[in-house]
């Protein structure tokens, strides 16, 4: 039921040096070895370590596979900025991806009017969305946070909705009326 079971999925994919070796062989020095030679940045090394350490976890606490489990230490994450795209960099962006890639550009500019994520954009359905109110409802199993949420839609999102076809569930499809990747 974890939300993340794609993206952990995908990790341990990365993970070949382990592929083969005994849980029992996998020390700390193997793992920030294997870990620090992954081509990412440190909060995503984060990430590994951190799947790493809940499956040793298991393995010892629920499992008994193994009498403990290595101590693995975190990269360091530099706190950032929170940085938004400037009007003239939203304006820029939508004008390549309007005479490029007009789909993506609606995505784009549907996702800068609402403030929703990509995910909630692309799984957004027309049942969802309630013209007349002018607000579209995220799912609370689909919204990041759990929780149902109301998203106002402007007058720039209603246009984009307004150009949609219907030829599908999903607001944002392929052609062919399945839903994006």
């Amino acid at each position: 039921a974890k939300k993340s079971i794609a993206s952990d999925i995908g990790r341990i994919r990365q993970l070949g040096k382990f592929r083969g070796k005994p849980l029992a062989e996998l020390d700390r020095r193997f793992i920030m070895e294997t870990v620090a030679g992954l081509p990412c940045g440190d909060s995503t090394k984060n990430r590994y370590l951190a799947l790493i350490r809940a499956i040793l976890n298991r393995a010892v606490q629920e499992w008994e596979w193994l009498d403990s489990a290595p101590k693995l230490t975190l990269y360091r994450e530099p706190k950032k900025r929170i940085r938004w795209l400037k009007p003239e960099e939203a304006q820029r962006l939508l004008g390549v991806l309007a005479a490029s890639y007009p789909l993506l550009h609606d995505l784009a500019a549907f996702s800068l009017a609402t403030g929703l994520r990509q995910r909630n954009v692309l799984d957004l359905k027309w049942e969802q969305v309630d013209v007349g109110r002018r607000t579209a409802w995220i799912n609370a199993d689909q919204a990041k946070g759990g929780v149902a949420v109301a998203v106002p839609l402007n007058q720039t999102a209603l246009d984009i909705l307004f150009g949609r076809p219907r030829n599908s569930v999903y607001v944002f499809a392929q052609a062919n009326g399945k839903r994006m990747h």
